[in-house]
């Protein structure tokens, strides 16, 4: 499972509101996150991922 924070994508393009987008996770760094995981040994298990920005939750 992967749950991560807000991400800096184009759906808060649609969604009313300012969102400080400066303060989102970008998508890389979660992508950076899964192949960091995906390439742990074959007898390690990363069952959960939790991805926030290091500046704190929206």
């Amino acid at each position: 499972n992967i749950y991560p924070a807000a991400t800096d994508t184009d759906i808060w393009n649609r969604i009313d509101g300012d969102w400080p987008r400066q303060r989102m996770i970008s998508a890389d760094q979660i992508a950076s996150a899964v192949a960091y995981a995906l390439s742990r040994p074959t007898d390690v298990a990363v069952e959960n991922i939790t991805i926030s920005s290091a500046t704190g939750n929206l």
